[in-house]
């Protein structure tokens, strides 16, 4: 009988060292997930702040370019290269009196 009790507390001894065994891999399992969470949120920071990088360049280009864009839309205006593309669909289904050498030149001396 007094071998029955001390194979019971050797289980117990051995019970209590994979409960042991088992917290620990537990505390190191919970210290990895929240550093795994702590890099997974200063990942969505930095995405963030990138995009809003991304976006404020595209807006800042867009507003540094338009004044060139402007001009060369009015210089194309002013040039009479816009009337004539649009026109030359219309123009060469009906019958004209210039010839398309003549339009071309006009259009240069324009510029």
């Amino acid at each position: 009988m007094n071998g029955d009790a001390h194979d019971t507390h050797g289980e117990i001894d051995e019970l209590k060292e994979l409960v042991r065994q088992a917290v620990a891999l537990g505390e190191e399992n919970n210290n990895l997930l929240r550093k795994m969470r702590r890099a997974e949120k200063w990942s969505s920071f930095f995405r963030f702040i990138y995009w809003i990088i991304i976006i404020g360049l595209s807006v800042g280009a867009f507003y540094f370019i338009q004044p060139y864009a402007a001009a060369l839309e009015s210089l194309w205006q002013r040039s009479g290269l816009s009337g004539s593309i649009s026109n030359a669909g219309s123009s060469s289904s009906s019958a004209s009196t210039t010839t398309p050498g003549q339009s071309f030149e006009n259009t240069l001396k324009n510029l």
